[in-house]
């Protein structure tokens, strides 16, 4: 009797990875321009949807009164958008927590439908970044480049799709 051959190993599961969101993203503003690490910041931009189809964003800042406390509701989906410093910068950091809009089928005006074509201008809260190791006194301003990362999910166990703005200049101040 010849001996069994060992089961050939399980290769790990690959994270899904993000798809690209039927969708262009334009980053507007960062106010105020100029500022010191830490401080509060708002960024403004716009989002096209470029597909063929309605996109349906979810619309709700209040995540927990979509979700609820048992089961996700039917249809439940998230945007997370952050704004983010360029690699070169500060390597694809998060300039503050992520903005989260959830929604759902269930939960009455908590979904957009953005038509094909049609532009959704949105705000979100961020923060100053540090400013980038150099001389103690340096005292001149610094830039960073900066742009803003969307992320939907459409549902748990889905892959999100993204889109992500061109570059937008901030200028970050001396304490």
């Amino acid at each position: 009797m010849m001996p069994k051959r060992p089961a050939p190993a399980r290769r790990p599961a690959k994270a899904a990875a993000a798809v690209k969101l039927p969708a262009s993203v334009f980053l507007l503003s960062v106010r105020p321009s100029m500022c010191t690490p830490g401080e509060p910041i708002i960024y403004e931009f716009e989002l096209t949807n470029t597909g063929k189809e309605p996109l349906w964003l979810p619309w709700s800042m209040f995540p927990d009164r979509v979700r609820g406390d048992a089961e996700l509701p039917p249809g439940y989906r998230e945007l997370a958008v952050s704004l983010k410093m360029d690699a070169a910068n500060g390597a694809g950091s998060v300039l503050g927590d992520d903005a989260i809009a959830a929604g759902s089928e269930e939960a009455e005006g908590s979904l957009r439908s953005v038509a094909a074509g049609e532009v959704v201008r949105m705000r979100a809260p961020a923060t100053c970044p540090s400013r980038t190791a150099g001389k103690r006194d340096d005292r001149s301003p610094q830039h960073a480049a900066v742009y803003v990362q969307l992320s939907l999910r459409p549902g748990t166990g889905t892959s999100p799709a993204a889109a992500q703005s061109s570059k937008y200049e901030l200028t970050v101040m001396p304490h």
